[in-house]
């Protein structure tokens, strides 16, 4: 990356910092975050460029942290910026950082919920540029009184790769999320079907992919604590229909997700949160099928 592009990168920052301190001055609500990530994988990879693999050599720990900040202009209007850090243990080759700037709307039209949100994210990998990605994601909701409420949603992705170009692409998904809320509002079933493809610069990159997600989540009590308990098992199926050599590249994949979390909320600002995630792989490339375990545990703080 050239000196002029960091310089700007960095102006931007500056700008963005200086726009958010003079936001807060003005009416409207100054929010601030923060949490803190201990955690254990026992399959390292980054998936965006396929790094990584199910050798117990890829088994670590790490911790992330997280700062982000947003101003709610009124009930429509977010702005916000985030910056994410995650450093491994043993495989430095790993560590992650990224900036986050994104933006919302949120509107009611007549009984529907139409929300609009946008982000601009700049990834590293191992102190050197990765990724640079924009998101753009526009929804409409409805509610229904006998509990049930329907969301509409379609995901558009542009990624550029510093290194990895070959998997620079645009990725289109469309998905309808069915939720049925009970115990008064506080717990819910959830079925989501998500249909997506990705057109990379590479034909071999290039796949369609369907993932069906069944959720459930339930107020607990522990102690004083108002918590939650969310239960998720998601099923993802792709297929890289311009491979033509499937003996040496990946022409599909399946995998099956587990995952369950605790969450705790201490006060009105602090909260923590207990993580497993269990995925199961499944391709025609030996290197490509195997199981992961991942556990964290997360100390959340907003204000």
């Amino acid at each position: 990356m050239t000196k002029k592009i960091i310089m700007i990168r960095e102006l931007l920052l500056i700008s963005a910092a200086l726009l958010t301190h003079s936001l807060s001055s003005h009416a409207g609500e100054f929010n601030y975050n923060a949490e803190l990530t201990l955690l254990t994988d026992s399959a390292v990879t980054i998936e965006a460029a396929n790094i990584g693999t199910s050798n117990d050599a890829n088994s670590d720990s790490a911790s992330g942290q997280l700062l982000g900040t947003e101003y709610q202009f009124d009930n429509r209007l977010l702005v916000g910026y985030e910056f994410y850090n995650e450093s491994y243990q043993d495989l430095s080759e790993n560590d992650t950082q990224y900036h986050s700037f994104n933006a919302s709307y949120d509107n009611n039209i007549g009984g529907f919920d139409f929300f609009l949100n946008t982000s601009h994210l700049d990834m590293s990998l191992d102190g050197e540029d990765f990724l640079t990605m924009d998101l753009v994601i526009p929804s409409l909701s409805y509610y229904f009184e006998s509990g049930i409420y329907l969301n509409l949603s379609h995901t558009w992705i542009d990624k550029t790769f510093d290194t990895f170009t070959d998997f620079d692409a645009k990725n289109n998904a469309t998905g309808i999320t069915a939720y049925y809320f009970f115990a008064n509002s506080k717990a819910y079933l959830s079925l989501n079907l998500t249909k997506g493809d990705e057109d990379a610069n590479s034909d071999d990159n290039d796949y369609e992919e369907d993932t069906t997600t069944l959720a459930f989540q339930y107020p607990v009590s522990i102690g004083d604590y108002a918590s939650k308990l969310n239960i998720s098992y998601s099923v993802r199926k792709r297929d890289y229909l311009k491979v033509t050599d499937i003996l040496n590249v990946k022409s599909r994949e399946e995998r099956d997700r587990f995952k369950i979390y605790l969450n705790s909320e201490i006060n009105d600002n602090w909260s923590v949160r207990a993580t497993y995630d269990f995925m199961d792989r499944d391709s025609n490339l030996a290197m490509s099928t195997y199981d992961s375990n991942y556990f964290a545990l997360r100390v959340s703080y907003k204000k």
